[in-house]
């Protein structure tokens, strides 16, 4: 009987620790095109969640430009949309949404949430850098030194309070106060198109270029160092690093296929069967299986590799161009 009652015991704390866990969602930006038919309905576009094998559920407004996403780490249930009517804003998981900014923000490319101060979110527009205190309610246009005409990508540092670094024609800019105001750092002389950080290592930061390839940096972003090989002269829309292995990093672009690294950047193998639709907009590693890496490309929906691209399986969304792609935990 005591021994009944122990493993029940130790049942029970299994379950409840497995409850705890905080599982990591799938989330997409589509622009559905291929698939739409003239004088049929157009399919929907706008943000899209995972549920498995190829089933995706669309969560709220038909947006016909959805450029990226950012969520609260603190309560994943809120997230912002860069659209190009502006951001938009969701507290309960996509059921209900509502438009945060006025006239003046439109072209709005990326969006992020700091995850050290949830309420500080920065977005890149095409006319500069706005940002919020207040998680959306009220939004002020950030001080750039130099001003460029364009900014594509923004990244909160997870590690310094109130730093992100952005990214668009005139290089890379960094703040460290919050996004008031921005100054250009030693970087890819080129316009930069993705920025992405390390979690676990968060000194460790990626950036993707147009025509001039990848760039890393091993000092938080202070300075950086171009890859070589024929990666170097690439448009490269999407850069990724895997947190559990920092030596595995991937990037992709406009017909590229896919980058992968097994070095730390040193090197790079390009990889173009699998999936077909060699353009391809965003990238992500699975923060909970090792070496999982996802693609969303430009025309042929999202593709899944369990070893470093040798092999790909089709998750669906079939005609989708893919924006953005990111995880999220519940």
């Amino acid at each position: 009987m005591t021994k009944h009652i122990i493993r029940l015991l130790l049942f029970t704390i299994f379950l409840l620790f497995q409850t705890g866990l905080a599982k990591s969602r799938l989330y997409v930006a589509v622009l559905q095109t291929r698939s739409y038919t003239v004088g049929a309905p157009n399919p929907p576009a706008g943000l899209f969640r995972w549920e498995g094998d190829t089933v995706w559920t669309h969560l709220g407004w038909r947006s016909p430009r959805l450029n990226g996403i950012s969520t609260d780490p603190q309560n994943p249930k809120t997230m912002l949309l860069a659209c190009g009517n502006g951001v938009f804003r969701t507290t309960d998981s996509g059921q209900n949404w509502r438009i945060t900014t006025d006239h003046r923000v439109t072209e709005v490319q990326d969006i992020a949430v700091h995850p050290l101060s949830p309420n500080l979110v920065c977005g890149a527009t095409a006319y500069g850098i706005w940002r919020t205190s207040d998680q959306g309610e009220t939004w002020l246009s950030a001080d750039l030194q130099p001003k460029p005409a364009f900014m594509q990508t923004i990244t909160a540092d997870c590690s310094i309070k109130d730093r992100f670094l952005a990214g668009g024609e005139g290089g890379v800019y960094e703040t460290t106060d919050g996004g008031k105001t921005w100054y250009r750092v030693a970087g890819p002389d080129s316009a930069v198109l993705d920025l992405q950080q390390c979690r676990e290592h968060p000194n460790l930061w990626l950036a993707g270029t147009e025509g001039k390839g990848v760039f890393l940096s091993s000092d938080g972003g202070k300075s950086w160092r171009g890859a070589s090989g024929p990666i170097s002269k690439e448009d490269i829309y999407a850069v990724a690093i895997n947190g559990a292995n920092p030596h595995q990093m991937a990037a992709a672009g406009y017909d590229t296929g896919v980058f992968i690294s097994s070095d730390g950047g040193r090197s790079w193998r390009q990889i173009k069967k699998g999936f077909s639709w060699p353009t391809i907009h965003a990238l992500s590693f699975d923060p909970e299986v090792n070496g999982r890496l996802y693609i969303g490309t430009i025309g042929g929906g999202v593709f899944r590799s369990d070893d470093l691209g040798k092999n790909w399986q089709r998750l669906g969304l079939p005609g989708a161009e893919v924006w953005d792609l990111t995880f999220s935990e519940e």
